[in-house]
């Protein structure tokens, strides 16, 4: 199971969106993380806000993040969901497909 994290830039000239998917569960509730290929550390998502935004470098006080809370429901699953930029799912995908459409390679 994986839990993924939707990202947006506040500033008023780049207003980017991406996410990252953090695949695996430590002990607590909500430290969910991802490992970093070649280092010895880990990243979880308030980490990756701090770096601040990756298209216009924004300060990370310029970052907004959240992690995709979905619920299941009748309504099904299109392109308002994989483009979704909130952090709530009601649809019938459950949050799964959430955000999809901004995932990217995290460094």
């Amino acid at each position: 199971m994986t839990q993924r994290a939707i990202f947006r830039c506040k500033s008023r000239d780049c207003r980017h969106v991406w996410a990252i998917d953090y695949p695996e569960k430590g002990l607590g509730k909500n430290d969910w993380f991802r490992r970093v290929p070649g280092e010895a550390t880990v990243r979880f998502p308030s980490a990756d806000a701090y770096d601040g935004c990756p298209k216009c470098k924004a300060n990370h006080i310029w970052v907004k993040w959240g992690i995709v809370k979905g619920k299941r429901s009748e309504q099904p699953c299109d392109a308002r969901c994989t483009n979704a930029k909130g952090f709530d799912c009601q649809c019938s995908c459950a949050g799964l497909n959430h955000g999809r459409g901004f995932v990217c390679e995290a460094a």
